[in-house]
């Protein structure tokens, strides 16, 4: 089993260096997409997979980079006929998908008015998921929080041969972080451009633990046409495994 990054980045990227963080999960016998941004269309392609290669689909929170996709790959299996992909999140993140996001373009259509359900396999979760014979954990983030309201976002951990941890979009969890000692991989989303009470960013991360920085990949950041290997060399002179970069392949 292997875990391969369409995409890397920030929700800003140029998409000549970078796709959005879109990830698979790849089985041995069905894939996983964590996250569709609205470039799915053309990260799938750069490497060399198709719409109808994805079993299931988990979105970790409504922000374009992370579920701008859905509209994309509803209409393709839709009309296409294909097999219906399995779409999984909270209640709340697809009730509210489909009420703010989606059905402004998918409620009607010429073949009548349309549901999310008429376009994919729902799942609602609380706690975890299978893939396979596989639990994947759903951990709950802060994400954006202010005194009016949050909208939290989910990471995922799950172990095979190795455990793994992927952070998503998330503002520093410190505690939770220094547990993971015995942890093979961990991916974590990093902002380069400062505090913005949104992501975590990398003065943040310096501080902890050194095992398990050093057990950290950064995935997530926006170069804003800083050099890569420049970038991925100073992230490894302070400890981390480096940057991940798109179509980098971690097997699990």
């Amino acid at each position: 089993m292997k875990i391969k990054f369409l995409g890397s980045g920030g929700a800003f990227v140029n998409d000549k260096e970078n796709y959005h963080s879109n990830i698979l999960i790849i089985g041995n016998k069905e894939i996983l997409l964590y996250d569709a941004g609205c470039d799915i269309r053309n990260s799938l392609n750069y490497s060399n997979y198709a719409i109808n290669d994805i079993d299931k689909i988990f979105i970790s929170h409504l922000h374009s980079d992370h579920c701008g996709g859905i509209e994309f790959l509803g209409f393709s299996t839709l009309f296409s006929k294909q097999q219906k992909i399995t779409l999984i999140s909270s209640k709340n993140i697809l009730k509210n998908g489909w009420k703010h996001h989606w059905s402004g373009t998918m409620k009607y259509t010429h073949i009548g008015k349309l549901f999310l359900k008429d376009y994919f396999d729902i799942l609602t979760l609380k706690n975890s998921f299978l893939f396979e014979n596989i639990k994947i954990k759903v951990i709950k983030n802060n994400h954006i929080t202010t005194n009016k309201y949050k909208l939290p976002s989910f990471g995922l951990k799950f172990k095979n041969k190795k455990k793994v941890f992927i952070s998503g979009d998330t503002t520093l969890n410190k505690t939770r972080l220094n547990k993971l000692k015995n942890y093979d991989l961990i991916f974590h989303e990093c902002n380069f451009a400062g505090n913005n009470n949104v992501h975590t960013t990398l003065n943040e991360l310096k501080t902890l633990n050194k095992n398990i920085i050093s057990k950290i990949w950064i995935y997530h950041y926006d170069l804003k046409g800083k050099d890569f290997y420049k970038m991925n060399h100073k992230i490894q002179k302070l400890g981390f495994k480096g940057l991940v970069k798109r179509g980098d392949e971690f097997k699990f």
